[in-house]
């Protein structure tokens, strides 16, 4: 078993651990990255980080730079999962599971991708803050959570015409200018009368009144 732990070091009279890391990393054997509270991780330039049948837990705090973390492993192992007490937010996220699936435990950030290349990755009551797109979902490998949870992006929308906001798998097209615009998908079953919906729900929210501000003169 291979396990990174980062701990608070403060009876060393330190506030934090300061960990560079310049350089990709293997984790494996249902191991993982976890930064404990008080911890301190900042990613220099764009190292792969990869997590092979392990976890990644924040507790701490975790600076990802331009690197991109990898969650892979072929072993249906129980902990291939994303959490911790502290909101993260990665650069690229790269999901590759040929076994068993990846679990969110918290709320996360993704200032750059998320590429599915094998696996599900399972909400789980957790919500992703999405500010690229979601790349290479198709049905064997996806984002879901028929529990919870959801994918929200928010853009400016410009007279969109067939615009797709972070692949999430909605097009929207409007003749003017939608402004400041959020898309939320969720994947919980809606249930009619005994009608039972698919498991994807869109609500779009303009977060400009009518007119937007820059209609307003």
């Amino acid at each position: 078993m291979t396990r990174l732990t980062l701990k608070n070091i403060n009876k060393m009279k330190f506030n934090y651990i300061f960990i560079l890391i310049l350089f990709p990393f293997f984790l494996s054997a249902q191991g993982g990255l976890i930064i404990e509270s008080g911890a301190k991780v900042v990613v220099s330039d764009s190292p792969q980080i990869v997590i092979n049948n392990g976890k990644f837990k924040n507790d701490g705090d975790f600076t990802a730079g331009s690197s991109t973390v990898h969650i892979t492993g072929t072993t249906g192992v129980v902990n291939s999962t994303i959490g911790g007490m502290a909101i993260t937010s990665f650069n690229n996220l790269n999901i590759n599971k040929t076994s068993n699936d990846v679990r969110l435990d918290f709320d996360i950030m993704v200032n750059g991708n998320i590429e599915m290349n094998g696996g599900l990755l399972i909400l789980n009551y957790s919500d992703i803050g999405l500010s690229g797109d979601i790349i290479g979902e198709k049905e064997t490998t996806r984002i879901t959570g028929t529990e919870g949870g959801a994918i929200i992006k928010s853009l400016e929308l410009d007279t969109p015409n067939g615009a797709n906001p972070g692949n999430l798998g909605v097009e929207i097209t409007s003749p003017i200018d939608l402004g400041m615009t959020m898309i939320r998908r969720s994947h919980v079953q809606m249930d009619n009368e005994g009608n039972h919906s698919i498991n994807r729900r869109y609500d779009i929210c303009l977060l400009y009144t009518s007119p937007s501000p820059r209609d307003r003169g």
